[in-house]
């Protein structure tokens, strides 16, 4: 993935890499280049153990697992979207927040990152993308979102509760995804 980056940009493209699939002939081809030098490893043995068997099926879950992780990555990438209606502000901090999961790619690629890490970095991610909506936000509109929520639903919220109520709002009100692997 880094080569095809280093491709992009030594061809001074002003576009941006918008989506993971710019890296999958890539990573297909060092996969191929890696599955080739495997073969003869053995010693001889044409016999499999179990526990070696095991292995095999861990790592292809682990191949697979990681291919699941980068197309749901691809796909939060996809949904960060921006427009003219977007304080200029918010459309620059989308920008960076997809250059940190196309790096968080390049991470999940070269280090093989587990699931939690991953997981992890997005939500810091996450965090970091709603404290910049409630700091930019003006105090007005959030208090006009506070009393919507509260005429919504009706009852008595803890602080807690209504804050990601609050957050719900903002990132529906500017169709933000859920910065997650596990988003339903």
């Amino acid at each position: 993935m880094t080569e095809a980056f280093k491709n992009h940009q030594a061809q001074n493209r002003k576009d941006n890499i918008n989506s993971l699939r710019y890296f999958a002939q890539s990573i297909n081809k060092k996969f191929t280049e890696w599955s080739a030098l495997q073969v003869g490893k053995s010693d001889g043995n044409n016999e499999i153990s179990i526990t070696e068997e095991n292995d095999m099926y861990s790592t292809t879950g682990a191949l697979q697992l990681e291919d699941d992780n980068i197309a749901i990555l691809d796909g939060i990438v996809g949904k960060l979207c921006t427009s003219e209606e977007m304080p200029l502000s918010l459309r620059n901090k989308i920008a960076q927040t997809k250059g940190e999961i196309l790096a968080l790619v390049l991470d999940v690629s070269d280090k093989q990152l587990s699931t939690n890490q991953i997981e992890d970095k997005l939500k810091e991610l996450k965090t970091d993308l709603e404290q910049f909506l409630l700091d930019s936000t003006d105090e007005n509109e959030l208090e006009k979102l506070r009393e919507s929520i509260k005429d919504t639903y009706k009852v008595n919220y803890t602080p807690e509760v209504l804050q990601k109520l609050l957050m719900l709002d903002l990132r529906r009100k500017y169709q933000l995804p859920d910065l997650t692997l596990f988003a339903l």
